[in-house]
């Protein structure tokens, strides 16, 4: 029991994993250690239990990895000394929400709406022109909350909804992640992972 509950959290599985391996580990222990008059097992699983055991050792010798579920996307970034025009070109055109930043080829953080709309809203006090005004201005209006995780192209569903709930500053959530080829800062994005792409994520992890 002890085993099965160290393998889901360390693998970041969900909770219907552990009850589900209890339940086998329980019945195993039935099968093997107990038996009728000393001939015959105390137990025996229905071949519904055997099939539902072979879906989620599949899913656990081979867990569903991000890129294979999720659809392709064209990923656009900012860079720092960019003008913000082109960050708002990009919410304007593709209704983005968050957009990787890079400062000279290196990752630099995530740029979000709401980093965007508290920006916005100082430059209508101070009575600013905004238009021409560069990335690496707005990005001093981030908050902490304001945040992504880098990850590589082995990022699995489980450990994708995993840090996305929980990869942010004090065990917090983030805006999303961010799949490159290494998960190094110096990759290119291949895929953003936002909380609109969870369900499908979740969808995959099932095996009933």
């Amino acid at each position: 029991m002890d085993l099965a509950r160290e393998y889901v959290q360390t693998y970041n599985l969900p909770p219907s994993y552990l009850i589900s391996l209890q339940t086998f580990a329980a019945l195993r222990n039935a099968i093997d250690h107990n038996s009728h008059r000393g001939a015959y097992p105390i137990a025996e699983p229905i071949s519904e239990i055997v099939d539902e055991i072979q879906r989620i050792q599949e899913k656990i010798k081979a867990p569903p990895l991000v890129l294979d579920l999720l659809p392709r996307m064209q990923v656009y970034s900012v860079d720092l000394q960019e003008e913000v025009s082109t960050a708002l070109e990009y919410v304007r055109r593709f209704d983005f929400s968050q957009l990787p930043v890079y400062d000279s080829g290196r990752y630099a953080g995530i740029l979000t709406t709401n980093t965007i709309a508290r920006w916005l809203a100082q430059q209508m006090v101070d009575a600013k022109e905004h238009r021409n005004a560069k990335i690496s201005e707005v990005m001093q209006f981030r908050e902490p909350s304001d945040c992504a995780v880098l990850a590589d192209l082995d990022l699995t569903a489980a450990d994708a909804i995993h840090q996305l709930a929980h990869g942010g500053p004090q065990d917090g959530a983030v805006n999303a992640l961010i799949l490159t080829a290494n998960g190094s800062p110096t990759d290119r994005p291949i895929r953003v992972i936002a909380a609109y792409d969870v369900p499908l994520l979740t969808s995959a992890l099932k095996f009933e």
